[in-house]
């Protein structure tokens, strides 16, 4: 049930996302798609995706799901799943194993910090200057 809503949540990214209004044509051409149990392939004349399933347990006992996403031609992206909440983000900055994460919905604006199998989840209330709130101080991957 949790991979059907994924699922159709990445396609409905892919569908309505600038830049990536290809999908009609990639299903009208024959997608193909290749799973595992965190790994997902697929491909057409068009383009070309991955995603990465990862289960992070944090220090509050709370779970989070990132699904990693490498799109190509366009461009990386992640669903992070916090309290039963999807939200979409885009990487805004990277260094090493660093990346840091913005949701593209300003009015929840989480900011996900993964560095190596661990992250940290933020959040800057809109309109307000200064620091984040930490909501997740250390989320570890959970195997």
């Amino acid at each position: 049930m949790v991979f059907k809503r994924v699922k159709s949540f990445c396609l409905a990214v892919l569908l309505f996302s600038p830049g990536l209004a290809v999908l009609p044509t990639a299903q009208a051409a024959g997608f193909e798609e290749k799973k595992g149990e965190t790994h997902f392939e697929g491909r057409n004349r068009e383009f070309r995706w991955e995603s990465d399933r990862v289960h992070y347990k944090c220090s509050s006992g709370k779970k989070v799901t990132v699904i990693y996403m490498n799109i190509e031609p366009q461009g990386h992206l992640a669903v992070i799943d916090y309290d039963g909440v999807m939200r979409l983000m885009k990487p805004y900055r990277a260094s090493g194993d660093s990346v840091k994460y913005l949701a593209l919905d300003e009015q929840n604006s989480l900011r996900w910090h993964r560095v190596g199998d661990r992250g940290f989840l933020s959040y800057f209330p809109p309109g307000q200057q200064g620091g984040a709130k930490v909501l997740e101080k250390l989320c570890q991957v959970d195997d």
